[in-house]
């Protein structure tokens, strides 16, 4: 049986065909994005629980030391036994912060692993080539509309949404098409030694016959299949939209969180230099001898303090 194929119908299918397959190549696109987007993450948290995990560890140690002077001033009787109670539970927050940090750090390496395709222990001894990561002022985005547009157009879901939307458009130009007649033409050929007639007993009979028929939707119109094809379309349409504006919120978002990050790594940053001056004044001062060790210590741990506080600054500027 041979159909007669309504006109347009082989390049909408073609068209079909092609909008599909740029469907599923936009599907690849969308999951390289989110591998890469999982990789950066990990990454980020990588080199962020092992900056705060050496500045914590620094931190400890600094609170020991501490701890171990006004414990030597209250054996002496210079001070209240009573007033090292703090500094103990300072060091014991400070050892919390660190195994919270290293435990973190773990978890962040197995995600890297797994997002990479390795093992973990393939990352063992491996250095991240990431070192100024938190030098958040070498970051100078400048938004425009040109990025927008093209943040937004980029994106591997969009162009899948859109894509689907023009199959469904053809289906439906298709489904239109049938409310024309539609011929099929139907050849046959048979063949026969049955030996009925005795004239005719080492005879071959042959046939050939040849039947057209066509479709007339005379009564509904093909409204049905019709009115399917459009509330698929409909369908597509809604989901475009959505899609869009799902963008648009991560888009706008970005653009709204960024300047207060970028402000809060800022001063973050100058209340961590204030404190680093404050430290070199202090070991000016007790070098010179007009301050004690504990003095000092107490400006090194806010020194420290400030170094979290810029770094974690940073972390929530790259997100």
């Amino acid at each position: 049986e041979f159909l007669l194929p309504r006109h347009g119908e082989r390049a909408r299918a073609m068209a079909g065909a092609s909008l599909e397959t740029q469907a599923s190549q936009a599907d690849v696109a969308e999951a390289i994005w989110q591998v890469r987007s999982q990789v950066h993450q990990a990454l980020l948290d990588v080199a962020y629980a092992r900056d705060e995990t050496a500045l914590l560890a620094r931190l400890v140690a600094d609170r020991e030391s501490l701890l171990a002077s006004n414990q030597a001033l209250a054996n002496a009787g210079e001070i209240a036994k009573s007033e090292t109670l703090t500094q103990e539970l300072e060091l014991a927050r400070a050892r919390q912060r660190l195994m919270r940090a290293q435990a973190l750090g773990a978890d962040a390496e197995a995600r890297l692993a797994a997002a990479v395709g390795v093992s973990v222990a393939a990352l063992d001894g491996i250095a991240l080539q990431w070192q100024h990561w938190a030098d958040i002022k070498a970051l100078t985005p400048r938004l425009s509309s040109e990025w927008r547009s093209a943040a937004l157009i980029g994106r591997p879901t969009l162009v899948h949404a859109l894509r689907e939307y023009d199959v469904t458009d053809i289906a439906l130009q298709s489904e239109v098409a049938k409310r024309w007649p539609q011929f099929h033409i139907t050849p046959g050929y048979a063949w026969d030694k049955s030996g009925l007639n005795e004239n005719t007993a080492n005879d071959t009979l042959h046939d050939n016959e040849l039947a057209v028929s066509f479709e007339l939707p005379i009564f509904n119109r093909h409204e049905g299949p019709i009115g399917e094809a459009l509330a698929r379309r409909e369908h597509a349409g809604r989901h475009l939209e959505a899609v869009q504006a799902q963008l648009f919120e991560q888009i706008e978002r970005a653009e709204r969180a960024w300047p207060q990050a970028l402000q809060a790594w800022q001063h973050a940053a100058a209340a961590g230099s204030l404190a680093t001056r404050q430290r070199a004044a202090e070991e000016r001062a007790f070098a010179a001898g007009a301050t004690d060790r504990p003095t000092l210590l107490a400006a090194t741990l806010a020194a420290t303090e400030a170094e979290l506080v810029t770094l974690e600054a940073a972390y929530d500027a790259r997100i």
